[in-house]
């Protein structure tokens, strides 16, 4: 049987670097928490409360730091007092003199007694190895992002940036994770309950325990003072809202503060999706693409059941769940990825790895078609062929900038956006509509 491997975390035994080097004590105890995965094959060592996601069986475990290195006499008294006191499951000795020099693990109860490989991650250059020569690792450790909307798609971008390397991102949602949104979210069974920016913070700090991630729990249309300040210092806004009124808010916040953003969002079922990226005044806003008379006649995004209040009472249940479907994680991945993409070229710009790219991604607005179903229905199967169109494609739009657009023209849209989505007669009428259409 292999020996068991125990991972204790770079952080912590800097933390004990640092420490005076009182020669006066050459050894030192400190207490921690191991968590058991896999029937106590692997074990992670805490010395203090982690910032990341973390699982497992709680187990006892102490660190004993050697100063000066010790000799083989200490470190055998160390651990004959451990095995004979049973006080630990876990034991790890470290030998510190002008650096870490060494150290030892130990699995102390169990079938598993007995010496173990000790491991000190993360080490941060490795968190970014597999990308070195295609991007220096640290190139956006100085970019921040902010990620508004964090649920299936919100939380896949949130993930990529992460990995990425993003310096600092900010979440925000005032929405908590329930049963229906597992299938398709980062997050698991074990969050449910929570706001989904904590549960998302976690997870990040389990790929990036660099990353600064800050949350905020605010309804964007109640709390503007508290989005401006959230959105004041961040280099990217991205919108990964499920509803037009958000989008609006946002599209007007970042051409009034001159933020890039990027929107992005499924269509009916997931059946495609498109991404429009904002750069404000230099190409088309949100406003220019969907403008008032686009809104009233597409059929309206429902994401959550308790946005079906308005449906007549007649309507079935399997009518119900069809309005609701968003598509499985799969449908939603492609749109994440592409947005992903774009927010890397923009926190880039002009750095030489991103050229090509570049150039591919010139349009402002891309369509994602994914199945042969409502406006893509007359597309062709993907098969052998380039030209065409096809399903499972992106199309680049040139969408161009509108002289008569309200939002460019640095016209408040906040009041036209809610006068148009607060208005009951205006969505009793659209919801007839789609309700007549999802019959035919």
């Amino acid at each position: 049987m292999d020996p068991a491997q125990i991972f204790l975390y770079q952080e912590h035994v800097q933390t004990l670097f640092d420490q005076p080097n009182n020669s006066e004590v050459a050894v030192q105890e400190i207490a921690g928490m191991a968590m058991s995965l896999d029937d106590d094959d692997v074990f992670h060592v805490y010395l203090s409360k982690p910032e990341s996601y973390f699982s497992g069986v709680p187990r006892r475990a102490a660190v004993a730091v050697v100063r000066n290195g010790g000799d083989t006499h200490v470190r055998e008294t160390i651990l004959r007092e451990w095995q004979l006191s049973n006080r630990l499951d876990v034991g790890v000795m470290l030998w510190i003199g002008d650096s870490v020099v060494g150290g030892e693990a130990f699995v102390l109860t169990g079938p598993r007694r007995g010496r173990a490989t000790m491991n000190i991650v993360p080490i941060r250059g490795d968190l970014a190895s597999r990308a070195k020569g295609l991007l220096e690792t640290d190139v956006l450790a100085g970019r921040s992002v902010a990620i508004v909307g964090v649920g299936s798609g919100g939380s896949l971008i949130a993930v990529s940036l992460a990995q990425a390397g993003v310096g600092r991102i900010v979440l925000i949602d005032h929405d908590r994770l329930e049963v229906s949104n597992i299938a398709r979210h980062v997050c698991g069974l074990s969050d449910l309950g929570r706001f989904k920016t904590l549960a998302v913070r976690d997870v990040l700090k389990g790929k990036n325990p660099f990353v600064d991630v800050q949350t905020r729990e605010i309804d964007i249309a109640r709390n503007p003072d508290a989005l401006n300040r959230a959105m004041a210092s961040v280099d990217l806004i991205i919108g990964a809202t499920d509803n037009d009124e958000s989008r609006f808010l946002l599209n007007d916040l970042a051409l009034k503060l001159r933020r890039p953003a990027i929107f992005g969002r499924a269509l009916t079922r997931a059946a495609g999706g498109d991404v429009l990226r904002v750069r404000p005044f230099d190409g088309p806003c949100l406003a220019c693409i969907f403008t008032a008379a686009y809104l009233e006649s597409r059929q309206r995004e429902i994401s959550r059941a308790s946005e079906l209040v308005i449906l007549p009472d007649y309507v079935s249940g399997a009518e119900r769940d069809a309005f609701v479907q968003v598509g499985l994680a799969s449908d939603i991945g492609p749109i994440s990825n592409m947005i992903v993409k774009l927010a890397q070229l923009e926190l880039t710009k002009g750095r030489p790895e991103y050229a090509l790219l570049e150039e591919d991604l010139q349009a402002p607005f891309y369509t994602w078609a994914n199945r042969r179903e409502n406006a893509f229905a007359g597309y062709s199967p993907m098969g052998t062929f380039i030209d065409g169109l096809s399903i499972l494609r992106w199309y680049g739009v040139d969408a161009r900038r509108r002289s008569d657009c309200p939002a460019c023209n640095q016209v408040d849209v906040n009041d036209d956006a809610r006068q148009f989505f607060h208005s009951s007669s205006s969505r009793d009428d659209l919801w007839e509509d789609e309700l007549g259409a999802n019959r035919r």
